[in-house]
């Protein structure tokens, strides 16, 4: 094993036969899917090799995880507890931000984002999975294939849902005249 990040290899490496395990994939299966091949897969899960990011990077777009999924301890996810004084709020575009309020730790991922009027999220976003939007207050525009000439708009109010698939391209905007809050949960987690 290679003396530098033993420990990071370690974990990597067994986190990514864990999900891979997860998902019922063989090393061949993982390979065809990744691009690189099952030899090579085995010393990255065994940590006998270093690794790039664009290794990584391709590993998760085939097992459809985060790349940071890789580098945490697994830890129980049976009961998890997140206090509003300990929630950060992040900026997305002009005045917009976002809380994580559950992150890749788990199966899904759960955010709030609050919008301005007339703010947005900035550029569409796209990730492998399901995504859901609640809108808990105010009025919120979804748009989806954004970059496309057939981008789709729904005009979301006060407990209205949207379900879609997360690898289409989107983001959201507040056309109204009041602060509007939603959330949305990913699966699987992307942060």
């Amino acid at each position: 094993m290679p003396e530098q990040n033993g420990n990071t290899l370690n974990t990597v490496g067994g986190n990514i036969r864990g999900l891979r395990k997860k998902k019922g994939l063989t090393l061949t299966a993982l390979a065809s899917r990744s691009g690189l091949s099952a030899p090579f897969l085995s010393q990255i899960e065994n940590a006998r090799v270093n690794v790039n990011l664009d290794t990584l990077n391709k590993i998760c777009n085939a097992l459809e995880v985060p790349i940071v999924s890789l580098f945490g301890e697994e830890k129980s996810t049976t009961v998890r507890l997140i206090k509003r004084e300990n929630r950060r709020w992040y900026p997305l575009a002009g005045q917009s931000v976002e809380s994580i309020l559950l992150n890749s730790k788990a199966t899904i991922e759960l955010c709030i984002i609050r919008l301005p009027p007339g703010e947005n999220t900035g550029t569409s976003n796209h990730h492998p999975g399901d995504e859901v939007c609640y809108v808990l207050n105010g009025s919120v525009r979804t748009i989806l294939n954004d970059d496309t000439k057939d981008d789709t708009k729904y005009e979301l109010g006060e407990g209205d849902i949207l379900y879609y698939e997360s690898h289409i391209p989107h983001r959201w905007e507040n056309a109204g005249t009041e602060t509007a809050e939603f959330i949305v949960i990913n699966s699987p987690a992307t942060y």
